[in-house]
């Protein structure tokens, strides 16, 4: 049956195949026409120097002047305005995004560091009904969200 899982076979024992999970189909954020993948945004979290770090995800936030994006992550080894910069210059990258940017339609991307990233995150979807054993790591979060910017006091933003 299909549940929207994006694998790839890396080798194969005997005759069985083994395979790495990549992420989710389908999954997309698109505030103003900026189009993020999860493919995508994995691959921007990977391009980051994240040593240390178990948990990471790009979020969209709603915000009364202009939608932005935050990069939760629950350990920096460096100083996070370096990752900020970063981060913005990776989602460039993408057409789309660059283009909202220079709309002034969403504003820079942020870095959030919260040592229990993790574990709100996982308490986010046993709220809404999920086992723990079920809830799979997302690189890309596509709903805005924009109750993480209540944990102000708990987090440090970039």
């Amino acid at each position: 049956y299909r549940i929207g899982d994006v694998i790839r076979v890396t080798h194969f024992y005997s005759q069985t195949p083994c395979f790495e999970f990549i992420g989710r189909a389908g999954i997309m954020s698109d505030l103003v026409g900026e189009k993020l993948t999860e493919p995508f945004v994995k691959k921007v979290i990977q391009g980051l120097p994240l040593s240390g770090s178990r948990f990471q995800m790009l979020a969209p936030v709603t915000h009364e002047k202009r939608p932005y994006y935050v990069l939760l992550v629950d350990h920096l080894p460096d100083d996070m305005k370096t990752y900020a910069d970063t981060l913005d210059d990776l989602l460039q990258e993408s057409h789309r995004y660059r283009s909202a940017r220079l709309l002034g339609q969403v504003e820079k991307a942020e870095v959030v560091l919260n040592p229990n990233a993790e574990e709100m995150y996982l308490d986010y979807f046993c709220k809404a009904g999920m086992k723990r054993g079920n809830i799979k790591h997302r690189y890309l979060f596509n709903k805005p969200i924009d109750a993480l910017m209540k944990m102000e006091n708990h987090a440090n933003h970039v």
